[in-house]
């Protein structure tokens, strides 16, 4: 678990990761990470400022931190734009190269607008025989030219890594 903790803004973060081995026929490893960002002075500004320096991946490809238009990895839309960011309950996103999914929850509560984002990662390594199957290629190059994971069929398409995690 790695922590980050700042009293003077009130901000503080949490990445915890979770592994499961998939009960697949291959035997596909999935793995979870799991992003709490809280804020618990109001502060709007400093959780802005701080998603946007320490930026959380998502994958080779989605980034959660702000990013010039066009370059990447993408900002996942969730955190684009300017200002404070507005609870938008679960929300959930994959990436169209590498078998990641992901959720995003944001919060706003109490009195002192308490802010909670939530980020859940779901990555797909497959059976982890060989470095050069798909699924290793595909999350470990920024400019893979390989098909979009939708051209791999319905069993790689949006949410199904997230999916397999659940049924799990």
């Amino acid at each position: 678990m790695s922590v980050h903790s700042h009293a003077r803004t009130g901000l503080a973060s949490r990445i915890r990761w979770h592994r499961r081995l998939a009960v697949t026929g291959d035997g596909a490893l999935l793995v979870l990470n799991v992003i709490r960002i809280s804020q618990w002075r109001g502060y709007k500004g400093a959780l802005r400022r701080h998603v946007d320096e320490w930026g959380y991946e998502v994958c080779e490809h989605l980034i959660i931190r702000r990013r010039h238009p066009g370059d990447l990895p993408i900002q996942i839309p969730e955190f684009a734009g300017e200002g404070q960011y507005f609870a938008c309950g679960i929300t959930f996103g994959s990436c169209t190269f590498c078998l990641t999914d992901y959720s995003v929850d944001i919060d706003w509560r109490g009195a002192k607008k308490r802010c909670g984002i939530v980020v859940r990662v779901y990555r797909g390594l497959g059976d982890c025989r060989s470095p050069f199957t798909w699924e290793w290629r595909s999350m470990s190059d920024l400019y893979a030219g390989e098909e979009l994971r939708s051209a791999r069929g319905m069993e790689h398409g949006p949410g199904c890594v997230r999916e397999m995690w659940d049924a799990c």
